[in-house]
């Protein structure tokens, strides 16, 4: 089985987000089911039909989040050699050469990946380019065909 590396708090996410589907959303819809069931002939039963519907959802998510719990593995900072080199889990302060603004991500799975809180997927065209280097390193990453240069200031790891 493939395994994919997720950091703890995503690991701790996925938790949360089992627990609140299986806790609070799933026991809301079923009361919604009941009580539209109440309401009559369930075949033209708008109320039912969305809450069944509701339910489906909540339940494939379910599976989706479980499985993805199933096949993580938990990426452990201590484990890493190098510390000087980019690598999963990384969180990288750059500086954009051109305007001098200053830009920090960690490197996440692609499930736990959020540009809002400047957590990027490893399998992003930055973190491509990211992978291996080290501080001080200048890379190029190209958008919508523009040369944007970047120099790496900082590494380092949550524990």
């Amino acid at each position: 089985m493939k395994h994919i590396l997720i950091t703890k708090n995503g690991i701790n996410d996925l938790l949360k987000k089992i627990n609140i589907i299986k806790n609070n959303k799933i026991p809301e819809i079923l009361k919604l089911i009941e009580t539209s069931r109440s309401y009559g002939d369930l075949k033209e039963n708008h109320e039912y039909k969305c809450a069944k519907e509701q339910y489906l959802i909540y339940e494939k998510k379910i599976k989706n989040l479980e499985y993805i719990l199933s096949i993580s593995k938990i990426f452990y900072p201590k484990d890493i050699n190098n510390k000087n080199i980019i690598y999963f889990g990384s969180i990288v302060e750059l500086i954009n050469m051109d305007n001098n603004t200053i830009n920090k991500y960690q490197i996440v799975s692609e499930f736990e990946s959020d540009i809002k809180k400047n957590k990027i997927s490893i399998n992003s065209p930055l973190s491509k380019i990211l992978i291996g280097k080290k501080k001080n390193d200048i890379i190029n990453l190209e958008i919508f065909n523009k040369i944007i240069r970047y120099k790496i200031i900082s590494i380092y790891y949550e524990n």
